[in-house]
């Protein structure tokens, strides 16, 4: 395995923040913010939704808390990066999300295990997803003991 320069330690380091802040924003309902992670004419692709532009990002993403009492937690791991131009790369993941409605702790937890495909840009020296594809993997639900 070639060795990697400081510089691309450094971008995958960005990289891998862009996606934790991704999934925090998200956790906690930050919908306005976690969108500036996307270009103005950025793609979601899932299963269950597709997006386009920042508006629609903001949109789908309300549309999935309409109850307003689902609890989530996304996570990834396992980063990946292929480097396509100094300012685009893709970048495989893979995903989890736990989400369950209710008072936390959740009495049940659905678990969606999946890969994240992104093609990322950077725009004015940071990076932002231009394009994601998330595939599911499995789906499950956990009960918990806990009261």
């Amino acid at each position: 395995m070639p060795s990697q320069t400081s510089q691309q330690l450094m971008q995958e380091l960005r990289i891998g923040n862009l996606l934790t802040e991704f999934c925090w924003l998200i956790d906690r309902e930050r919908f306005e913010e976690a969108a500036h992670l996307y270009t103005e004419d950025a793609v979601i692709e899932t299963p269950m939704f597709k997006v386009c532009g920042k508006k629609e990002i903001v949109e789908g993403l309300l549309a999935q808390r309409k109850n307003g009492d689902l609890v989530t937690r996304h996570s990834w791991e396992n980063l990946r990066i292929e480097h396509l131009s100094e300012d685009k790369v893709r970048a495989y993941s893979n995903a989890t999300t736990y989400s369950g409605q209710g008072e936390v702790p959740l009495k049940k937890t659905d678990i969606m295990v999946g890969a994240a495909e992104d093609l990322l840009v950077l725009v004015e020296g940071e990076w932002r997803f231009s394009h994601r594809k998330l595939n599911v993997l499995c789906r499950g639900q956990a009960v918990s003991n806990v009261e």
